[in-house]
C-alpha cells in the first residue's frame, strides 16, 4: 500500500542523514612565517563542539644544540574549537618534546601561533626514524592557513 511505501522512504532518508552530517569537514593548508607548511581539517558533528583534526606542519625553523634545522610534526587526537578558536599545549609520551599551538577559524581562513621545543624530530638528514634534536626552539612564530 502507499502507507508502507511511505514508511520505507523515511526509513532511507533517515538513514542518509547521519552519514552526511557526519562527514562536514572544511580543509585548510597554510605557511609558516619565515618558513614552513600546515594543514588540518576542521570536522563538525552535530550536537558537538567543532573539532581541529590532523594537524600537521613541516619545514618549520628551528635552532637546537647542534645549530639550524627544520621540524615537523602531527597531532594525533582532535582539538576543540570554541567561539572560532582553539589551543593546545602537548608533549609527546616521553615528555621530552613540546608543541604548542593556538589559532582562530573562519569559514575563508585561520591564523594563529605555533611553537616548538624540546627534543623534537629534525628533517635533516632525513633518515627514518627523523634524528632528534637537542634543546631545540622555534620561538613562537604565526602562520596562516586558507580553506583548500
Amino acid at each position: 500500500s502507499m502507507k508502507r511505501l511511505l514508511v520505507c522512504l523515511t526509513l532511507v532518508i533517515a538513514l542518509a542523514l547521519p552519514a552526511q552530517a557526519s562527514a562536514r569537514q572544511r580543509e585548510y593548508d597554510g605557511t609558516v612565517t619565515p618558513s614552513g607548511e600546515l594543514g588540518f581539517k576542521v570536522k563538525f558533528k552535530k550536537g558537538k563542539k567543532p573539532k581541529v583534526k590532523g594537524f600537521t606542519f613541516s619545514d618549520v625553523p628551528i635552532t637546537c644544540d647542534g645549530g639550524p634545522n627544520t621540524t615537523f610534526g602531527k597531532v594525533t587526537g582532535g582539538l576543540k574549537l570554541k567561539k572560532k578558536r582553539f589551543g593546545a599545549q602537548l608533549t609527546n609520551e616521553e615528555g621530552t618534546s613540546n608543541l604548542h599551538v593556538a589559532g582562530t577559524v573562519s569559514k575563508r581562513g585561520s591564523s594563529g601561533t605555533i611553537r616548538v621545543f624540546g627534543a623534537v624530530p629534525l628533517e635533516d638528514p632525513p633518515t627514518d626514524p627523523p634524528p632528534i634534536g637537542s634543546n631545540c626552539e622555534t620561538g613562537v612564530l604565526d602562520w596562516t592557513a586558507t580553506r583548500a
